[in-house]
C-alpha cells in the first residue's frame, strides 16, 4: 500500500484515541464509583499518550496530524450522556461506551496489522497497543460483568 494509507490509517486512529481519551475523563468524571473512576481515568492517560505517539509518528513522516476531537466522537459521547442520563444505572452506560471505544480502536489496530505497509517502527507501536487496549476491553468487560451480572 501507500504511504498515503499508513498516514491515513495513523490519522484515523490519531481521533479514534483522542475520542477514546475524552470518553474516558467524561466518564471518570461522571462517576461516582472509585474504583470505575480509577480505571476510567488509567486509561484516559493510555489514550493520551498513544495519540501523542502516533501523532509524532505522523510528523516524522512530514506530515501534520489530526487534531483532537472529531465531530463523531462529540456526538458519541452525547449520546452516552443521555443513555447514562435514562439508564437503571449510569455505571453500566458508562462502561458499555468505554468498552465500544477501545473495541474500534483495537478492530482499527487489527485492520492496520493486517492490511497497511508499516515501518518497522511503526508495526512495533500498533502492535504493542494492539495488545493494551485489548487487554482493556478485557479489564472492562470484567468490571461490567462483575458489577452487572
Amino acid at each position: 500500500m501507500l504511504r498515503d494509507d499508513l498516514e491515513l490509517t495513523l490519522d484515523q486512529l490519531i481521533s479514534l484515541c483522542n475520542d477514546a481519551w475524552e470518553d474516558y475523563e467524561e466518564a471518570a468524571a461522571a462517576t461516582e464509583d472509585a474504583e470505575m473512576s480509577a480505571l476510567f481515568t488509567e486509561l484516559a492517560m493510555q489514550r493520551r499518550e498513544m495519540a501523542e505517539v502516533l501523532k509524532r509518528q505522523v510528523r516524522r513522516m512530514g506530515e501534520r496530524p489530526r487534531d483532537r476531537d472529531t465531530n463523531l466522537g462529540a456526538a458519541e459521547r452525547l449520546l452516552t450522556r443521555i443513555r447514562a442520563a435514562f439508564a437503571r444505572d449510569p455505571r453500566l452506560a458508562l462502561l458499555e461506551e468505554c468498552e465500544r471505544a477501545d473495541g474500534r480502536i483495537a478492530a482499527k489496530m487489527a485492520h492496520a496489522l493486517n492490511t497497511v505497509d508499516l515501518r518497522a517502527e511503526d508495526r512495533d507501536i500498533l502492535t504493542r497497543y494492539h495488545g493494551d487496549v485489548t487487554a482493556s476491553v478485557g479489564r472492562l468487560a470484567a468490571l461490567r460483568t462483575r458489577l452487572f451480572p
